[in-house]
């Protein structure tokens, strides 16, 4: 899981809880030296829950950690992997450079490939 960052929460990147679920921050300013962030969260059987939150995305929960602390949500990445004959790979970030660097440099395959972050 990748650690709440608040600078790239307040960017607009997606956050989500500790197991997953989707989280919608509503102020980062709460008046409150502890805890000033407020969020929602939806639960799993289709409620949704208000909570308060450190600045490092710890629920106002005191036993330590949480099912609903904060994280950043992992990013979707993909790309276009040229498979070479000397057993070495590139991955390239549209599928025409791929093919055209492939037609070059004599690729075995060029496949799309797609991972989180």
């Amino acid at each position: 899981m990748k650690k709440f960052d608040i600078e790239q929460a307040q960017a607009g990147k997606k956050v989500i809880t500790r197991d997953g679920a989707d989280v919608d921050i509503l102020r980062f300013d709460l008046r409150n030296d502890r805890y000033p962030i407020v969020a929602v969260i939806d639960l799993c059987n289709g409620g949704q829950s208000i909570g308060t939150f450190t600045s490092e995305g710890e629920t106002s929960v005191l036993a330590g950690t949480s099912k609903f602390d904060l994280f950043m949500a992992p990013e979707k990445k993909e790309g276009w992997l040229n498979i070479y004959t000397n057993k070495y790979g590139h991955i390239f970030d549209t599928e025409e450079l791929a093919i055209f660097s492939a037609a070059h440099n004599n690729a075995l395959a060029t496949i799309k490939i797609e991972w989180e972050e």
